[in-house]
């Protein structure tokens, strides 16, 4: 399913831990989001993007990119 791969990608991303792969990575999250509200699952995207900013907390440059991105 394409949600798992962006998911994996997105992660990996992150965890290069730099500015760059984080803007890497919000492009797989905006890609999973909209898959989420085309499937009208906007449920699991707000579950999985809490989870995401919970696991990485002190991460500022990724929660940085991600208030940027509207995420």
């Amino acid at each position: 399913m394409a949600i798992a791969l962006y998911k994996q990608l997105a992660t990996q991303a992150i965890e290069q831990k730099n500015r760059s792969a984080y803007r890497e990575a919000v492009q797989h999250l905006q890609r999973i989001k909209a898959v989420c509200e085309s499937c009208n699952t906007q449920s699991d995207w707000t579950e999985y993007i809490t989870q995401l900013r919970s696991q990485y907390p002190t991460l500022r440059a990724l929660h940085d990119e991600l208030s940027k991105a509207k995420l």
